[in-house]
C-alpha cells in the first residue's frame, strides 16, 4: 500500500502509524509519503501528525481508516464453492468405482453361468455318451473301447478344471469361508474312499473376501498336496487347517504319513508346481518332514488385504 500525505511548508516533519501494524510511531522525517507491501487483507486505520521547526506537534493527529478485499480465491463464497466441487467429485468418483465393481462383477456371474450352463453340459453329456458307446456290443475290439474310455476321461477331467475356474470367477463364493467348504468337500470326497480320515479346522464364517485368483491358486494348491498324500504318502489321516490372521491367509496341511525319502525334492513335481504357484500371488512356502511317525507338514502363507461387505 502506497500513502502520501501534503503539508503547508517545507521545513515541517512527518511521523506516521498503522494501527495493529506498527509498534510505535515512526521518526519524524521530512517524507511525505510511506509504502507498507504485503498488507493483508482487512480494515485499517492510518495515523499522521507533523512537527514544525519549532518542535510543536500538531494537537490531534489526521486519521484515515481503509479497507483491503481479499482475493477472489480467498473469499468464503469462494472457499465454499471450491469445497462443494471437490465434494461431488468425490461422490461422483465413488459412484463410478461401484458401478465398475458392479459390472465386473455382473460379468463374472455372467461367465460363470454361460461355463456352467454350455461347456459343461456338452463336457458331460461327452463323457456318458463315451460310456454309453463303451457298453455297447457294437465297439468289441479292445483299442476301440480303450479310445472311448481315454475320451471319457478327459472330459470328466476338462469338466473338472473347468468347474474349478467357473467357481473361482463366481462373485459369489469369494470369501474364504466358500474357499474352506470347497477344500472340505474336496478333501472329503478324495480321501473318504481311500480310507483317509480328514481333520479340517478353521473360521468357517470368516467374510473376508478373496481375489479370484488367490482362491483359485490356493485351491490347486489344497488339491495337488491332497492328491500327494494318497499317491505317496501310505497315511491314515489328514489335518488341514486355513486361518487367517495377521493380514495373511496361510493353508497348513500335514499326514501322518512315512515323510518324504531323504533327498527327495517333490512328488512328480508336485511340489514345484505348488511352489511356483504360491510364489505367483507374492506368497511362501514351508515344508517340514521327519521320521515315519512324523510324517510330512506343508504350509502356505500369502498375504491378503481384508475387504469386508
Amino acid at each position: 500500500m502506497h500513502v502520501e500525505f501534503l503539508g503547508v511548508g517545507e521545513r515541517l516533519r512527518y511521523q506516521y502509524q498503522l494501527e495493529n501494524v506498527d509498534k510505535s510511531w515512526s521518526e519524524a522525517k521530512e517524507w511525505r509519503h510511506v509504502d507498507y507491501p504485503g498488507l493483508g487483507a482487512g480494515s485499517y486505520r492510518f495515523l499522521v501528525r507533523a512537527v514544525n521547526v519549532e518542535g510543536t506537534w500538531s494537537l490531534h493527529p489526521a486519521a484515515v481508516h481503509f479497507q483491503i478485499e481479499p482475493p477472489f480465491w480467498a473469499s468464503w463464497w469462494f472457499r465454499l464453492g471450491v469445497a462443494a466441487i471437490t465434494l461431488a467429485a468425490v461422490i461422483f468418483l465413488h459412484r463410478v468405482q461401484v458401478a465398475k465393481a458392479v459390472a465386473v462383477e455382473r460379468i463374472r456371474h455372467r461367465i460363470a453361468k454361460d461355463l456352467h450352463d454350455d461347456v459343461g453340459a456338452s463336457l458331460c453329456n461327452a463323457a456318458l455318451l463315451s460310456d454309453l458307446m463303451n457298453r455297447e456290443e457294437q465297439v468289441q475290439s479292445a483299442m476301440g473301447r480303450e479310445r472311448l474310455g481315454k475320451i471319457g476321461s478327459i472330459c470328466r477331467e476338462a469338466l473338472e478344471s473347468m468347474s474349478n475356474i467357473v467357481w473361482a470367477i463366481d462373485p459369489q463364493k469369494d470369501k474364504v469361508s466358500d474357499m474352506m467348504e470347497r477344500m472340505r468337500s474336496f478333501g472329503e470326497e478324495t480321501l473318504g474312499p481311500q480310507g483317509l480320515e480328514l481333520t479340517f479346522s478353521g473360521d468357517s464364517a470368516s467374510d473376508i473376501v478373496l481375489h479370484p485368483n488367490v482362491r483359485h491358486q490356493m485351491f490347486l494348491i489344497f488339491k495337488e498336496a491332497i492328491h500327494n498324500v494318497v499317491r505317496h504318502s501310505s497315511a491314515t489321516g489328514v489335518r488341514v487347517e486355513l486361518s487367517t490372521k495377521a493380514h495373511r491367509l496361510t493353508l497348513r496341511i500335514a499326514d501322518n504319513g512315512r515323510g518324504l525319502p531323504p533327498g527327495q525334492g517333490d512328488y512328480g513335481h508336485g511340489l514345484r508346481n505348488m511352489r511356483e504357484r504360491i510364489t505367483s500371488l507374492g506368497g511362501t512356502m514351508r515344508v517340514d518332514t521327519g521320521s515315519n511317525e512324523r510324517g510330512t507338514m506343508l504350509e502356505f502363507t500369502v498375504p491378503l488385504t481384508k475387504v469386508r461387505r
